[in-house]
């Protein structure tokens, strides 16, 4: 299954794998056991463990967040998960009860 396709690009593993690990330990939307056997197909590269996790993870919350925040408009259920999306970058402890969408 191809997500996401329209970005596409070589770089650096760990910009690739972070949205990957944001999902698994931040956001809940891919199980632990799920995550798990990711890592294993990917060789046993976690990047959840990588130094650099921790600041890619928030670069793609705040993407994420920018992304949503042109759909607003659409309904006031969108513009309560961009607020409350806003509010968890502003305090990286609020827990990350997201929506996909």
């Amino acid at each position: 299954m191809l997500l996401d396709f329209d970005s596409v690009c070589t770089g650096p593993r760990e910009w690739d794998l972070a949205p990957t690990g944001l999902y698994a330990v931040a956001l809940g939307w891919i199980s632990r056991n799920d995550y798990a056997g990711f890592v294993d197909a990917y060789g046993g590269f976690d990047i959840t463990t990588a130094p650099a996790f921790p600041l890619l993870a928030r670069m793609r919350e705040l993407r994420m967040t920018a992304w949503l925040a042109m759909h607003t408009t659409e309904s006031e259920r969108l513009a309560a998960e961009v607020e409350h999306r806003v509010a968890c970058l502003a305090d990286p402890q609020l827990p990350r009860h997201w929506s996909a969408r």
